[in-house]
């Protein structure tokens, strides 16, 4: 099928690139364009000479698969999840010479878009280093392809991964910096001016950035209150997230299921309901207040989001307690700054001062985060909790709000007893597993076996030797949960021959703890055995016909791979089936497990 559409998010790879196209026409054979229903789809492009941005439309042809989740190992992490969540309905396969930039969107909503490529440019012509420039881009225009695995992986161990991510926080100095810029309009006596003209800069700035619920929900709240100033009425803090939250929903329902949307909402009502409630210094005291006020907002904001941020990702830093107060408060005068820079940049005033304060600021941030991080037991990970349970840590900052407010000893034990409740909840819900299992996963292009052995995690594959590294890294990050989970501590491919207490393997047959797998990916394997196999694993590769497997191996029962050709499985089927043949069809019935408890 041959479609049109706008590019919406473009990722590089070293082997091509992977696109999301939101289609809305389509070639028909005789060449005529004819519109139909808007939908998105992830393309994969194994090679191509020029990379395609954001806002430029194409046309290509490919095969189109509809996304449906699939059924993998317990508490695999499935990408199909993920992309129908984000409103991906196809995939597609598509070849470089199918694939072609015709021109680019030239909608308001594109021409703001296209102001990130410009903020970028700015950024990166401006003069800071290259570490603080790919901070800046991340934090200023949401594009984080720059920052490398380990700064990734400091931050969150840190605690502060929530600050590469596009937020109110973010709105929220860009705010500052605009209050700033436009107070002579305040000074002669344009102070409405003034008003909307930050609210159209904002809404710019969440436009620009891809509209993230989290920018989206601070830039609502701000129009809100806003627009409740310029009419004269009184605004409430909590009605204005509760219209942000409405508003975002009713344009995207799939937000709800969102970590970021969650997040953000939550921090922010705590915000609202605790920051200031907690803070054990009257307003007489207002520097001591002030002071307090800065360390607890980002304690405030942690205590509402842990729940959620372990129930997703498992793990919970200590580091934050150390580096939260300091590293948060300056890695936010560098964004600032990076505002500054920005504006600078485009007006071509001289900055280099600015510049080289960005840079040390930068770096001392990075260089507390590092001895936070080194410290042993920094974080603590492998945390998993249930659904029950993350909601009953939920409910502790709600009564501890309420606490605050109403300060009476209901509330105080209603507190310990949410408290008891979730401890009881983490230590009921956990789950007793097998020490023993095995899997053949329900790849579609080559076939895995997985074997869980106390905790060591094996898996054999019919991949070629050149992808195997590949898989362990791909493996090592899908089954991530499952080994944390069951305190796994390594994943090891099986090649050649291999013998121990419970597995034999030696690249023809699999035996573990008395089952034993004949594996025929080729045509030679077809040779009888002994012992009988207790299962003949028909894979890619197998051409002859099927039920001479049954004739010669002698297999109790026949498993037909995912990775068969479609027309040949389905020629199986019917042979097999005609022929009265046991066998099972691991494409129709997906995860093929064995345990022993």
């Amino acid at each position: 099928m041959t479609v049109s559409g706008t590019v919406e998010h473009v990722y590089e790879y070293t082997s091509g690139l992977v696109a999301d196209i939101n289609v809305d026409s389509q070639f028909k054979n005789d060449s005529a364009i004819s519109a139909i229903r808007p939908f998105l789809v992830r393309i994969t492009v194994p090679t191509i000479s020029h990379l395609p941005k954001p806002g430029e439309t194409v046309f290509f042809t490919g095969v189109f698969n509809t996304v449906k989740a699939r059924q993998g190992i317990p508490d695999e992490i499935d990408f199909t999840q993920s992309l129908l969540i984000k409103g991906i309905s196809s995939t597609a396969f598509v070849k470089e010479n199918d694939f072609h930039i015709t021109g680019r969107n030239q909608s308001l909503f594109w021409k703001i878009r296209y102001l990130k490529d410009r903020v970028n440019y700015f950024i990166y012509t401006s003069g800071v280093d290259a570490a603080t420039s790919d901070f800046l881009s991340a934090t200023l225009t949401g594009d984080s392809s720059a920052l490398g695995h380990e700064s990734r992986t400091l931050f969150s161990a840190a605690g502060l991964a929530h600050i590469l991510a596009l937020s109110g926080a973010h709105v929220m100095i860009l705010a500052a910096v605009l209050a700033i810029g436009l107070f002579p309009l305040t000074l002669f006596q344009f102070n409405r001016l003034r008003i909307i003209c930050t609210i159209i800069a904002l809404w710019t700035f969440a436009v620009m950035t891809g509209l993230s619920p989290s920018v989206t929900r601070a830039v609502i709240m701000t129009t809100t209150v806003s627009c409740a100033y310029l009419l004269g009425r009184r605004n409430v803090s909590m009605n204005a997230l509760m219209a942000a939250a409405m508003l975002i929903i009713l344009f995207d329902p799939q937000s709800l299921f969102l970590p970021g949307f969650q997040l953000s909402f939550a921090a922010v009502a705590a915000i609202i309901l605790l920051h200031q409630r907690i803070n054990p210094f009257n307003h007489h005291r207002l520097f001591i207040r002030t002071a307090a006020s800065i360390f607890l907002l980002p304690c405030v904001a942690m205590l509402a989001t842990a729940p959620i941020s372990i129930y997703y990702f498992h793990y919970f830093p200590l580091a934050f307690l150390i580096v939260s107060v300091p590293a948060t408060y300056l890695l936010t005068i560098v964004i600032g700054g990076g505002v500054v820079l920005v504006i600078l940049t485009a007006l071509s005033v001289p900055h280099s001062f600015l510049c080289s304060v960005m840079d040390q600021m930068y770096d001392l941030a990075n260089k507390m985060m590092e001895w936070a991080v080194s410290i042993s037991g920094s974080v603590i990970d492998n945390i998993y909790i249930d659904g029950v349970t993350t909601m009953l840590l939920l409910l502790i900052p709600v009564s501890i709000a309420a606490l605050v407010h109403y300060r009476n000893l209901s509330w105080a034990v209603a507190t310990v007893l949410i408290a008891m409740a979730s401890t009881a909840s983490f230590v009921l819900s956990r789950p007793v597993y097998s020490d023993h299992e095995l899997f053949i996963t329900t790849e579609s292009d080559v076939t895995n076996f997985l074997i869980k052995e106390h905790s060591n995690l094996f898996f054999i594959t019919n991949a070629p030797e050149t992808r195997v590294g590949y898989m362990i890294e791909n493996y090592s990050f899908r089954y991530k949960d499952y080994m944390g989970r069951r305190k796994i501590d390594s994943l090891t491919h099986i090649s050649g021959l291999t013998e121990s207490e419970n597995i034999y393997f030696d690249g023809r047959r699999l035996w573990w703890r008395g089952a034993l797998f004949a594996i025929i990916d080729s045509d030679s394997d077809l040779r009888p055995m002994i012992p009988r196999p207790d299962y003949a694993v028909v894979c890619r590769g197998f051409r002859l016909d099927i039920c001479d497997v049954d004739s010669i191996i002698n297999p109790t029962e026949i498993l037909l791979s995912n990775d068969l050709n479609l027309t040949r499985h389905d020629s199986y089927v019917s042979e097999l089936e005609e022929k009265g043949i046991r066998y099972t069809s691991l494409r129709k019935t997906g995860l093929f497990h064995l345990t022993d408890k």
